[in-house]
């Protein structure tokens, strides 16, 4: 955890950087490196600038997991909590509205006293499926992608649609879940 965190802040900083237009006009990037971390976590740095990557696996217990997935370049952030559900092998994200990536600022201001951050905190305090959190009454002030069963495969996630694998915390946390297998 502490290893995506020090990423992170140091994306963070990249982002808050003041940068010109050419800078920000990044229209090809390959991956350059990718790092492993701990409980399932994986960040991929991007060349020239820029990176994406999910955090370690939290348990939320009930045999729900969740692993925040983040993705930034040199003007540009954004963040989305994918929660597993390992007792049926589903998983669905939610992130704040509007474009997937913003400035910093933007993205600092979405998540803040809003009710991506209100779900964030009930989500960990009693986690729930795609279906109730769609039926919640402040959804539509989310982008909420239901991405179904994750026993098939890899799930791409990120503007650049980089894969990855979401049944790992369930194999980590709830080894004899549906999830895990």
């Amino acid at each position: 955890m502490r290893a995506f965190l020090i990423t992170l802040g140091l994306s963070l900083l990249a982002v808050g950087a003041v940068a010109d237009d050419a800078a920000c006009d990044m229209a090809t990037r390959s991956v350059n490196s990718t790092v492993p971390l701990d409980d399932c976590g994986l960040t991929r740095l991007y060349a020239p600038q820029g990176e994406s990557g999910i955090a370690p696996a939290e348990d939320l217990g009930n045999a729900y997991v969740v692993q925040v997935f983040h993705e930034a370049d040199a003007c540009t952030a954004g963040e989305a909590h994918v929660v597993i559900d390992c007792a049926t092998g589903e998983a669905w994200s939610f992130a704040p509205a509007g474009p997937a990536l913003m400035p910093a600022d933007e993205l600092e201001a979405a998540t803040a006293k809003s009710a991506y951050e209100q779900l964030v905190r009930f989500v960990r305090k009693s986690p729930r499926g795609y279906l109730a959190v769609a039926g919640w009454r402040r959804a539509d002030e989310l982008n909420l992608t239901d991405y179904g069963s994750i026993l098939n495969g890899r799930v791409a996630l990120g503007t650049h649609g980089e894969s990855y694998d979401l049944t790992c915390g369930c194999k980590l946390f709830n080894p004899a879940s549906l999830g895990a297998r």
